[in-house]
């Protein structure tokens, strides 16, 4: 856990920080603790190994303990800042939550303007830590690009690159779940549960959403929709991820989040 001290044989020195982790905690107004430097430096190093980190446009750890630090995004803290609008709720080590009526965060990342994902290339990701089965909440998107992570009845509703939502195929036991979106061609896109391939999906894309990210909720054109009480953990957007990227993000995340005491 992450209060626990990091044993080290005789004169052997702490790992360095990555330079990703160390921009990072320079943008903090409240500095993070050194176990949990090194907790977010793991986090960081594995996705580094698994070649992911490049094809992160933006990477939002919500789960942590500041309320600003949350909302920084990891990538580039200078860019993507998370916008709090109508009071969402920060828990520490727990992430954001919604009211389901008018709160949500503003991710000010357009992937038209962003300019880093593709319409046919990209990925988006959300770990939800609440197993809620409303269907209705949208935990994360824009108009042409969501997902709604259900419990009971268990599903995976998505969009990506496209007007048409679709529903995995199959059935997942929580919605305390990474949900990870792929698209690499014009003609399917793939749903990754948990670092699993559930489902391929066939759905010709037709353009990205022009519009902000929410987070707690999706932007359709300007227009806020789908408002969320789930908690959310992480979330991350950015170009293609393959079958066994998926795996090693799910497994890095789990550790954090575990780490945190978050699950």
């Amino acid at each position: 856990m992450l209060g626990q001290a990091l044993a080290l044989s005789p004169g052997h020195a702490l790992p360095a920080f990555t330079a990703m982790a160390s921009r990072y905690f320079a943008a903090m107004s409240t500095p993070p603790t050194e176990a949990r430097k090194r907790l977010c430096n793991n986090f960081f190093g594995a996705l580094d190994n698994a070649g992911i980190t490049p094809n992160m446009g933006a990477f939002w750890i919500l789960a942590g303990h500041d309320s600003q630090a949350t909302r920084l995004n990891v990538i580039n803290p200078a860019l993507y800042t998370l916008t709090p609008v109508n009071s969402p709720v920060h828990t520490v080590d727990r992430g954001w939550n919604g009211d389901a009526v008018t709160s949500y965060l503003d991710t000010g990342y357009n992937p038209i303007s962003a300019a880093f994902m593709q319409q046919d290339n990209h990925h988006f990701a959300v770990f939800s830590l609440t197993n809620n089965s409303n269907t209705a909440y949208k935990d994360f998107g824009g108009r042409m690009e969501d997902v709604n992570i259900v419990g009971t009845p268990n599903f995976v509703g998505s969009r990506s690159a496209s007007l048409n939502i679709r529903s995995a195929s199959s059935t997942i036991p929580t919605s305390v779940a990474l949900v990870g979106i792929s698209r690499s061609s014009s003609s399917s896109y793939r749903v990754n549960i948990d670092g699993v391939l559930n489902s391929t999906i066939t759905e010709t894309s037709s353009g990205l959403s022009n519009s902000n990210y929410a987070i707690l909720a999706k932007n359709n054109n300007g227009t806020i929709q789908g408002y969320s009480a789930r908690r959310v953990g992480i979330v991350s957007v950015g170009r293609n991820l393959s079958t066994g990227q998926w795996s090693a993000y799910n497994a890095a995340a789990r550790a954090y989040l575990t780490g945190i005491g978050a699950l």
